[in-house]
């Protein structure tokens, strides 16, 4: 179990793959599903084959979907290339210090963490 568990979730903001940023603090009051996602890792290409459909169900009820980009190793042609192959809809964050990672202490993609109100 995470020790962040009964906790408020640690804030960022980061950019987004295409333009613009993204601030947690933003996102209070809704439920969040966090993805550490990975343009590489064939779990996380296997995740997203279900997640993308939940994503599209989950929208219409208030809860955001975003993915949140980690590993250095991936440069950002390969990561748009993948979310177009994968057709991802949500919202993929670039984290090249990994601080949200460290934060939320994700070690492995996917890795996910639900946020609520």
């Amino acid at each position: 179990m995470s020790e962040l568990l009964g906790k408020r979730a640690p804030d960022f903001s980061l950019p987004m793959v295409g333009g613009g940023r993204f601030r947690l603090a933003d996102a209070y009051g809704h439920i969040l599903v966090i993805n550490f996602w990975s343009a590489e890792c064939r779990w996380s290409r296997r995740a997203d084959v279900v997640l993308v459909y939940r994503q599209l169900a989950w929208a219409p009820k208030g809860v955001q979907v975003v993915g949140i980009v980690s590993n250095v190793n991936e440069v950002d042609s390969d990561i748009v290339l993948e979310a177009q192959a994968r057709h991802i809809k949500y919202p993929l964050l670039l984290d090249a210090g990994s601080t949200a990672a460290d934060s939320f202490h994700a070690t492995v993609t996917p890795q996910f963490f639900v946020l609520d109100p």
